[in-house]
């Protein structure tokens, strides 16, 4: 098969969201497979009604590897680990696209009672919100050192933002 119709490799790396944790749920349900399943319905119907109709379409094949109560920096620092790392995963995957997700844990692990005290907020959050954009940043600036390396020179990165939550809506400043 040409290069052009090799399956394309999506993989999704985060916390828990992306581990597919879901209140009430035994099994995780990780937002991966929906998104495999939607990418293939949206490049099949494409082909399709394409004048120049491919007989057998690619596949877009999506992996996750998501860690439940991890952080941004803890990612960071271990983005060499194997079996943990963004590093690890590239050394072992030629991808097209790395979906990363993450803040969501950084923001559970601000005690809401170091936020607030007697309704008035006792912390600057905007230190700590540059803090957890700045682990965010530099986690994909060293994964795609990290693809450099590996020789992945077409990777693509997407950050994906923390989703709306019960706790940011208790603690509306956690959702600035």
């Amino acid at each position: 098969q040409p290069a052009d119709h090799a399956p394309k490799l999506v993989f999704c790396y985060g916390d828990s969201l992306t581990f597919g944790l879901v209140p009430n749920e035994k099994e995780p349900q990780p937002y991966g497979l929906s998104l495999e399943s939607e990418v293939n319905k949206l490049f099949s119907a494409a082909s399709a009604t394409s004048t120049t109709e491919i007989a057998h379409p690619p596949a877009t094949i999506v992996q996750t590897l998501g860690f439940p109560g991890m952080t941004a920096m803890t990612m960071l620092n271990l983005i060499e680990k194997k079996d943990v790392g963004t590093c690890f995963v590239l050394e072992n995957e030629r991808l097209s696209v790395m979906i990363i997700l993450t803040g969501t844990n950084d923001l559970g692990h601000i005690a809401p009672e170091l936020l607030y005290h007697d309704g008035q907020m006792t912390i600057d959050t905007h230190d700590i919100a540059k803090k957890i954009l700045e682990s965010i940043t530099n986690l994909h600036k060293a994964t795609l050192e990290c693809a450099t390396r590996a020789g992945i020179i077409d990777m693509h990165i997407l950050s994906l933002g923390i989703p709306g939550s019960a706790f940011q809506t208790k603690f509306p400043v956690t959702a600035d």
